[in-house]
């Protein structure tokens, strides 16, 4: 899981392997900066040995007051 800041991802994917006992990792990084996406992906298949399934899931609420 990717996420731009630090604290969150690191704290969501605490709560989903609770949940779920999966092999997850968190990754910060914002996927609007290309290097980012870049790097996301190749730690991702660094860490798993390969990526057979990407799911990208930009669902931000949209910004205002």
């Amino acid at each position: 899981m990717a996420g731009r800041r630090e604290p969150d991802v690191s704290d969501a994917v605490a709560e989903l392997r609770e949940e779920t006992g999966g092999d997850i990792v968190a990754i910060q990084g914002d996927i609007r900066r290309a290097e980012d996406c870049e790097r996301i992906v190749a730690q991702a298949a660094e860490i798993f040995g390969g990526i057979d399934i990407l799911v990208n899931n930009d669902g931000a609420p949209q910004l205002g007051p």
